[in-house]
């Protein structure tokens, strides 16, 4: 399957939970607040490409496809272990701002509502510089045999590319 098309039906996924999660927090809205009367679906992200510009590769082959959803929590003031994602994986901040950082210095913070696109195969690592926990969840497109991150010291990325 080609990236743009995995890319497209993984965004539809993550738009159907977070219209899943916009309904379930609906119940606990005040009854003067309009309530929408049809389904509506918002793309949130849509990418041939990773945050820092970097064209998204080709879907791996020759392992069962494995498809991931994680939530992760990341405490205030936190900064998380230097890292590489050998498959493509994007998420939606769900609560607080997290910034990202490459291993050239190049940064960008996404806050709540955002979504973000990460890079493959290129070391990065996150931080949550506010007071607040952050909660992101992440879909990994993956296969049974690949890791959904790489830690320094488990894998470099050339491990990984395709030959």
């Amino acid at each position: 399957m080609k990236a743009k098309h995995l890319v497209v039906a993984l965004a539809a996924m993550v738009s159907a939970a977070a219209a899943l999660n916009g309904c379930t927090r609906a119940q606990t809205r005040p009854t003067d607040t309009p309530q929408p009367t049809t389904t509506q679906v918002e793309t949130l992200t849509e990418a041939l490409t990773s945050w820092d510009g970097a064209e998204l590769p080709d879907y791996p082959e020759g392992d069962s496809t494995q498809l991931t959803i994680l939530k992760y929590t990341i405490p205030a003031h936190t900064s998380l272990d230097r890292h590489f994602h050998p498959i493509m994986s994007f998420g939606s901040l769900v609560q607080g701002e997290l910034t990202v950082v490459a291993e050239s210095g190049e940064e960008q913070s996404f806050h709540a509502g955002e979504t973000i696109v990460e890079t493959v195969n290129t070391w990065h690592h996150g931080e949550n510089r506010g007071d607040s926990a952050v909660v992101l969840i992440v879909s990994y497109a993956g296969t049974t045999e690949t890791p959904l991150v790489v830690k320094e010291g488990e894998g470099t990325p050339e491990d990984y590319l395709k030959e």
